[in-house]
């Protein structure tokens, strides 16, 4: 996806049957397989969609752009906004990446379309963009732990059961855009 205003290309893809033995080592060598475009992985199990990748990398460049950053590195406040987090540490907890992971996302922003191809190529497993989606009653409970979002607040947003994946991906998306407001 090309956003203009910010002249970048955002690409956000999911990996199953990954295997992860050192996090931070993983990580390093994947930002080395697409330098110079940024990178943030995230435990896939805890992504309620591609548009919630999308809008962390939009707030986290309009922050940079705005100078009202919280993270000196672009990768860093995209992991911020993806989680609504404040602080660095919660924000890997919620979402980063662990010896444990076997399903990744891979958020890249890329100043050319050509570094953005490189992007399936960068995790060594199986591109399956289906582990991004929030399907079934698991994904939804964990969801609705970690960020936090109650039974009641899904009921009030969604009128019946097959729009529940769907409000919670925007319960998410709203609760990490509170992000920008609270500093």
């Amino acid at each position: 996806m090309r956003i203009t205003e910010f002249k970048k290309f955002v690409i956000i893809l999911g990996f199953r049957d990954v295997e992860i033995v050192d996090s931070g080592e993983f990580l390093k060598g994947v930002r080395a397989n697409v330098a110079p475009a940024t990178v943030q992985l995230f435990d896939a199990d805890h992504v309620a969609g591609k548009p919630h990748l999308f809008f962390a990398a939009l707030n986290a460049l309009k922050a940079f752009e705005n100078g009202r950053n919280i993270s000196e590195k672009l990768e860093m406040e995209a992991l911020l906004y993806a989680s609504g987090q404040r602080q660095i540490d919660k924000a890997i907890e919620m979402l980063g990446v662990r010896p444990e992971s076997s399903k990744i996302a891979l958020l890249m922003i890329a100043s050319k379309e050509r570094e953005a191809t490189e992007a399936e190529k960068a995790v060594p497993g199986i591109h399956d963009d289906k582990v991004l989606d929030i399907s079934g009653e698991g994904k939804i409970r964990d969801l609705m732990e970690v960020f936090g979002v109650t039974r009641l607040e899904l009921e009030t947003m969604v009128e019946s059961d097959e729009d529940r994946e769907r409000g919670l991906m925007w319960l998410i998306i709203e609760r990490n855009a509170l992000l920008a407001i609270k500093h």
